[in-house]
């Protein structure tokens, strides 16, 4: 039912890669901040059958840390500045005229796939138990 945020998710980093090799740095957070957003409410739907509507990624960590356990926010805290990257990153790339450089491009496709890892223990220990 909620399939939609993961495919979604996927296609966003996608092209966040993309983005990066085209050096398109601004746009590679923006599209990173929006996998996220999109694979944290999956996880909270999944459990709940419902999803926050917000764009907070540290009240998302946080609730899926509340429903997922301390692994969760263990990845949030050892993240927290990459993090607030990406959440200023949503409101730069839409109002602001703010510049990233490659290394905080590749910071974040580097977070990404780590999260992304974490997204795949998560969902894989939720499909084994369904």
């Amino acid at each position: 039912m909620f399939e939609f945020l993961k495919e979604r998710g996927i296609r966003f980093f996608e092209e966040a890669k993309e983005d990066l090799r085209k050096e398109y740095f601004d746009f590679c957070l923006f599209h990173t901040e929006q996998m996220l957003q999109l694979m944290l409410k999956y996880l909270i739907a999944i459990r709940l059958d419902d999803f926050p509507r917000t764009h907070s990624l540290s009240k998302l960590f946080k609730e899926v840390a509340n429903i997922y356990g301390e692994k969760v926010m263990d990845f949030y805290k050892q993240n927290i500045s990459t993090i607030t990257a990406l959440e200023e990153a949503y409101i730069g790339a839409r109002y602001l005229d703010i510049e990233f450089d490659r290394e905080i491009a590749e910071e974040v496709i580097r977070f990404g796939e780590s999260f992304l890892n974490i997204f795949k223990e998560l969902t894989s220990y939720e499909h084994k138990n369904c």
